[in-house]
């Protein structure tokens, strides 16, 4: 095993472990510490949206979430969530992002948050800010995905976008994962966006043979984490059955 490590930050946590632990990634990537905001980039269909899921699913009893819903809508999201957990919705704040793009009109609540314009970064940042204020410190943090802002901002807007986003989670010790779709983007943009990261998770497909059939297999690698120790090897990614997204 080939593992990297810088210097941990010392961070006073009330009553959140001082650490969070993500099932699917444990094998590379132990631990992620509070106010640490997480890029998960890789092509369509390579489990970065189903792994977001999980991650809710598996934290949301212990942690407040806010899911930024940009790429579903939102009846489709809570489905999922209240399905495998009912009493899930009290924990529960979703930022719809993806009814303007269908031309409709969410029903705005203590729970639910309307985005009305893609393409002003102020209504983003606005929404988001009043989210967090009204969350608290120390949560979790989902935006699936990213890349759907860049149909309606050019990628330098789009850039100081995401970092007044990472900037005020982690002032509020949040942690946060962000999607971004591989391949679509300027190499420069991509360079930006593991600048302005605190960690990096790299998503792929391959083609594997097992016992004479052609298999798609997951894997994922950690690609850079700052605050502590990480596996810089692909590893498959075990998702739950159940979580076909």
């Amino acid at each position: 095993m080939i593992f990297c490590s810088t210097n941990l930050i010392s961070i006073s946590i009330n009553f959140i472990p001082m650490s969070l632990t993500i099932g699917a990634l444990a094998k590379a990537l132990p631990a992620l510490a509070p106010g640490t905001v997480t890029a998960f980039i890789g092509h369509p269909c390579t489990g970065k949206s189903t792994l977001c899921m999980e991650i809710i699913l598996e934290k949301i009893d212990k942690i407040p979430v806010v899911f930024f819903v940009l790429d579903r809508p939102i009846h489709t999201v809570k489905k999922i969530i209240l399905s495998r957990n009912e009493k899930a919705e009290r924990m529960l704040k979703i930022i719809d992002g993806y009814s303007c793009l269908s031309g409709g009109t969410g029903a705005k609540s203590d729970r639910l948050f309307v985005i009305d314009n893609l393409s002003n970064p102020s209504d983003i940042n606005v929404t988001i800010n009043s989210v967090i204020a009204q969350t608290g410190r120390k949560a979790l943090f989902i935006l699936d995905s990213f890349s759907t802002i860049l149909n309606y901002m050019n990628e330098d807007l789009a850039a100081r976008l995401l970092n007044s986003i990472v900037a005020r989670l982690r002032e509020n010790d949040y942690w946060g994962f962000i999607v971004f779709e591989g391949g679509i983007h300027s190499e420069q943009f991509y360079n930006k966006i593991k600048h302005i990261m605190d960690c990096v998770v790299e998503f792929k497909v391959k083609e594997d043979e097992k016992d004479g059939m052609q298999l798609l297999t997951r894997y994922f690698r950690v690609f850079v984490y700052r605050y502590g120790e990480y596996n810089v090897n692909w590893h498959p990614l075990i998702q739950s059955k159940v979580m076909k997204i």
